[in-house]
């Protein structure tokens, strides 16, 4: 264990009370030598505050720093903790308690195997073991300058802390079923933060490491272990600066809400539903999509094909609409409850002037008409205008290869259509002849 740290996951034994009693072990008789040893008590609760009773496996250990640093002294013994959970140990009584006191230390406590984390810095009390002359009174006043009755008794029920210049008096506070208030003396929930600052009250978590997979994070954990919770990742990580929200429970997925209602889903298995509880597909919108961008905003790219779906389940309309500043075109299926797909201007004078429709039942196209009788029905305002071939071809003879039955050509003299058996053609004259 030497100059490591140990970080203990969620634990049987819930909260060790943090505030314990490191008091020395006095002579009664005045003048008489100060024993090199500790007096530790702290209280045993498992995750719901329910105390711990009976014997558990204990290991206390002295640094030379908060976190990391030189292991000066340890000992391992059998702890008993009655009924509420509390228990009390002589620190020094197993192995002699010779690591020098006249700079900081820090004391880590393990108990059954699970290291109770932070490190406490060992103060005051503890300082009286290189300042002897300061007790040969048997009962001082006071003690390194501080008040004797700024000092918990060895009964005390070390449900609070005192900030380091005494005010507040209950800086931290702990109930009776574990539970850790930070500025309340009512904590709501195992750790509950209070303030009333005209700025941010939050929790910092920092990482100095800036090796392959160092971050930093929140993480949840139940009897499966650290399954869901939040990290951010390093820049020089192998997931450079990525902020990962992630929950691995069995058929777990990821909500996002706002007002009591979820906006955004994610499944288990990656889909994504906004305004959609369930989704089906790997994006489900309930709702208007709006894509501002210039270049190619949406783009659909796969191995094996793609497309886009629209699908109502009763007769209401559904498309696509392209603007710029100039005009406006709809390819809609089922305007005005019709079972028509059709190419609309909605610019024009009357708004929603069909160019192109292909009738629903009959695969008819119409072409300035919604109703098609034929295979392709042109309609224009002008008789003349409605078809147009703008390049003549004149086939060579009967024969000639080009073209496929049914097409049809022309020139200054004849109309060609290609038949089954070849080019036929008629004469064209002019008109009086």
């Amino acid at each position: 264990m030497g100059g490591t740290r140990s970080r203990s996951k969620a634990a049987r034994l819930g909260t060790l009370a943090a505030l314990v009693c490191l008091a020395l072990i006095l002579a009664a008789q005045v003048g008489a030598a100060i024993p090199q040893k500790i007096s530790y008590q702290g209280r045993l609760t498992d995750t719901s505050g329910n105390p711990l009773p009976g014997d558990h496996s204990a290991m206390f250990a002295i640094y030379d720093d908060p976190s990391y640093g030189i292991l000066l002294w340890s000992e391992s013994k059998t702890v008993t903790a009655d009924a509420d959970g509390v228990f009390s140990t002589i620190l020094g009584s197993v192995t002699p308690l010779d690591c020098s006191f006249e700079a900081p230390r820090w004391l880590e406590v393990y108990v059954d195997g699970l290291g109770l984390m932070p490190r406490r810095e060992i103060v005051s009390v503890a300082s009286a073991l290189v300042a002897e002359e300061a007790l040969r009174a048997g009962n001082a006043d006071s003690l390194g300058g501080v008040a004797a009755g700024s000092y918990a008794a060895a009964t005390h029920a070390h449900s609070t802390l005192a900030a380091q210049d005494g005010d507040p008096a209950e800086a931290v506070y702990v109930n009776v079923n574990g539970r850790v208030g930070i500025g309340t003396d009512e904590p709501t929930q195992m750790l509950h933060i209070s303030d009333d600052v005209n700025n941010l009250t939050g929790i910092v978590i920092s990482n100095a490491n800036t090796s392959g997979y160092s971050s930093e994070g929140i993480v949840f954990g139940n009897e499966d272990g650290e399954i869901a919770g939040l990290r951010l990742f390093d820049d020089n990580s192998v997931y450079s600066s990525a902020m990962a929200l992630f929950n691995n429970r069995p058929g777990g997925n990821i909500r996002l809400g706002t007002g009591s209602v979820d906006r955004v889903f994610i499944d288990q298995y990656g889909k994504v539903g906004i305004g959609v509880a369930a989704p089906v597909e790997e994006l489900e919108v309930a709702g208007t999509i709006k894509v501002a961008a210039d270049g190619y905003p949406l783009k659909l790219v796969g191995t094996s094909g793609g497309y886009i779906d629209f699908t109502t389940a009763d007769q209401q309309p559904m498309g696509l609409r392209l603007q710029n500043s100039s005009r406006t075109w709809m390819l809609i299926n089922g305007l005005g409850g019709s079972d028509l797909l059709g190419l609309y201007d909605s610019s024009g004078p009357a708004g929603y002037e069909r160019a192109i429709v292909v009738d629903g039942p009959t695969h008819k196209i119409g072409i300035g008409t919604s109703s098609p009788t034929a295979r392709l029905d042109v309609s224009n305002s002008t008789g003349y205008s409605q078809f147009r071939m703008r390049t003549s071809y004149t086939p060579t003879s009967t024969t000639d290869p080009n073209g496929a039955v049914g097409d049809i050509a022309w020139d200054d003299d004849y109309f060609y259509v290609k038949t089954s058996a070849g080019w036929k053609r008629g004469a064209l004259s002019t008109f009086g002849l």
